[in-house]
């Protein structure tokens, strides 16, 4: 059995795995043989690494590669993935990303599971997705593109629609009508990073909306609040709270007539006074 590196979002659970499935055909593989291959003095380097508490050097890192026999393409799709967790520039990790989403698309991964990596590309994938199905699309793609605010290229529309329908997330019936197999898309425990770079798009976007959507048409506030650790944990459970609540409302919706963007966030603005 071999490992794909492409479902993973974080490089210390795939060297867990890996050094596991190692262990299990080569019973007497441990940590201590895996220093010696790697040709480092601390037998605990991986299991640190592991656990966090110790970064991946570059050695440590090409010794990886070797002793976990990456072959080419996926020894550079681990570094990658190395330097974007590790990565302390907020733009490089951007930049990062995207490159890893790039390799990922044209992994086998992909080929295999299309829908789980490219739905979270881009944005348009579940903004249409969702305008399927509100719209009772049945073809009329230049009215699809419309509906959307703002609208889309009817090129982007038409290609988004027939990709959904080739993952299997987007149905044609015999009365010419499209049907989204589910209301919403789960994404996998694997694609955490390209999930979250999706969000970050559309934290993006929501600013934009500020400008160009007129304020009786949305909800946009914000506050700076100085509070107690308890307290943050309590405003913590009422927004998943709310959030739950929402997602319940929408998820018994049977008549929608527009889409809407939800963003929550809730962040610090700075340390807490007892670390100082």
């Amino acid at each position: 059995m071999e490992l794909d590196i492409y479902q993973y979002d974080d490089f210390r659970q795939y060297l867990r795995d890996a050094f596991e499935l190692r262990k299990k055909a080569e019973p007497n593989f441990s940590h201590r043989q895996f220093a010696d291959l790697a040709g480092v003095k601390n037998s605990g380097t991986l299991l640190h690494v592991i656990q966090g508490k110790r970064a991946l050097s570059p050695k440590v890192m090409e010794a990886c590669n070797r002793i976990f026999g990456h072959k080419p393409v996926a020894a550079e799709f681990f570094r990658l993935l190395v330097d974007y967790k590790q990565c302390k520039d907020s733009e490089r990790k951007v930049v990062l990303a995207r490159e890893l989403q790039t390799r990922r698309a044209h992994s086998n991964f992909v080929r295999l599971n299309p829908a789980q990596v490219r739905y979270y590309e881009d944005t348009a994938y579940p903004l249409i997705f969702a305008a399927i199905e509100t719209l009772k699309f049945r073809g009329n793609f230049e009215e699809l593109a419309g509906f959307l605010r703002p609208p889309l290229p009817l090129i982007k529309v038409k290609r988004c629609v027939r990709d959904l329908c080739e993952w299997g997330l987007v149905r044609l019936d015999s009365a010419n009508h499209y049907h989204t197999v589910s209301r919403f898309v789960e994404p996998p425990p694997n694609l955490r990073d390209p999930v979250r770079q999706m969000n970050r798009d559309w934290i993006m976007q929501s600013a934009e909306a500020i400008q160009k959507i007129p304020a009786a048409e949305r909800q946009m506030n914000t506050a700076i609040l100085s509070i107690s650790e308890g307290t943050r944990a309590k405003i913590l459970d009422r927004l998943e709270a709310c959030r739950s609540e929402i997602f319940a409302l929408a998820q018994a919706d049977s008549s929608a007539e527009t889409v809407m963007q939800l963003s929550m966030l809730f962040f610090p603005k700075s340390r807490t006074r007892r670390a100082l």
